[in-house]
């Protein structure tokens, strides 16, 4: 019988919350400061498996994925997980969001990342284009409607709109570009993925 760690508990809520974990997933977010990050985690889920509190599917290239009882793993949510543990990486994510919704206005992010890097506050909208383009005019909108700006005047005082992440298998040649606000696009391999934080 394990006896659980306050991370066991946080790793579990987790799988539980957003579906599924892969080992450099949890290393990211859970290890984050730790120098065997990866060999830790992987111990780790494995005695949470081994004692029936996790399952687990194995993926592309025999990569063991862990769940709470998926039976598949969804690709889109686990391209904005990645995105997710990638950005743990950098700084101190305050806020977390996923399918957050402006229904007055049919937009829906995948994500939404409020990170501090380098006592700097960096938000950003993340859209995973993994069966479909996202409208990126509907940002346009929400842009001129101007309470997103109002929002982080009031909290923060200053006249802030979040960056637009658009995550694609292959970036096009020809990019859409906004002359409101930042979009930056990473394909699915985040190779470039330092490029959010600049």
């Amino acid at each position: 019988m394990i006896k659980l760690r306050q991370r066991d508990n946080d790793i579990i809520n987790f799988i539980n919350n957003y579906g599924f974990l892969s080992i450099q997933q949890c290393a990211n977010i859970f290890y984050t400061d730790n120098k065997m990050k990866y060999d830790e985690a992987r111990k780790r889920l494995k005695k949470l498996y081994d004692n029936k509190l996790l399952h687990r599917l194995f993926i592309d290239n025999n990569k063991i994925v862990y769940t709470s009882n998926h039976k598949f793993v969804n690709w889109h949510r686990y391209l904005l997980i990645q995105f997710y543990s990638l950005l743990c990486q950098y700084g101190k994510i305050n806020t977390f969001i996923t399918e957050y919704q402006f229904t007055d206005m049919g937009i829906r992010p995948d994500g939404f990342f409020e990170l501090i890097f380098n006592n700097q506050l960096i938000s950003m909208f993340v859209e995973i284009d993994y069966s479909h383009n996202t409208e990126l005019d509907r940002y346009e909108k929400l842009y001129k409607d101007g309470r997103i700006q109002e929002y982080y005047k009031d909290r923060y005082g200053k006249v802030i709109f979040p960056e637009v992440v658009v995550v694609k298998k292959n970036i096009p040649k020809n990019l859409l570009y906004s002359n409101n606000y930042k979009i930056i696009y990473l394909d699915f391999t985040f190779n470039d993925f330092s490029k959010v934080l600049l």
